[in-house]
């Protein structure tokens, strides 16, 4: 198992492993790991919260990057979350969706998913998409 965990609120945490240690201080910080690394977590200053993706290892990969300041809308994700502003897209109806802070949208497949416009200079995505090896024929 493969782990990535980014902050997604909070001032920060520090994780801690017998190879060294990693900050994640400012939302958005994330590490990638494998799974049966141990890692004891110092908060820096109050909670925190965190996105946690786990992939099996060999069979499916993650990647995860925070789409900041968006100038336009966002197409290729798996699992987007907004960590600030608001999102609009159109649902498979036709009717307009908004998405706030903290609510996230899913799509089959990082192709099928519904653009994403931001409705604000300010407004953020984590997206996440699962990427699946390419079999040799």
């Amino acid at each position: 198992m493969d782990r990535h965990l980014t902050l997604i609120e909070g001032r920060g945490i520090v994780l801690r492993a017998a190879s060294g240690s990693m900050r994640l201080a400012r939302v958005g910080d994330g590490v990638a790991f494998p799974g049966e690394q141990v890692l004891n977590g110092e908060l820096i200053d109050g909670p925190v919260r965190v996105w946690n993706v786990m992939t099996r290892r060999g069979t499916v990969t993650a990647s995860i990057h925070v789409h900041r300041n968006p100038p336009a809308a966002l197409y290729a994700y798996d699992v987007a979350l907004v960590i600030a502003g608001e999102f609009a897209w159109h649902s498979p109806g036709g009717h307009e969706e908004i998405a706030g802070t903290g609510e996230g949208i899913c799509a089959v497949t990082a192709v099928d998913a519904p653009a994403l416009q931001p409705l604000c200079k300010l407004s953020q995505l984590l997206c996440t998409v699962i990427h699946t090896p390419v079999t040799q024929l």
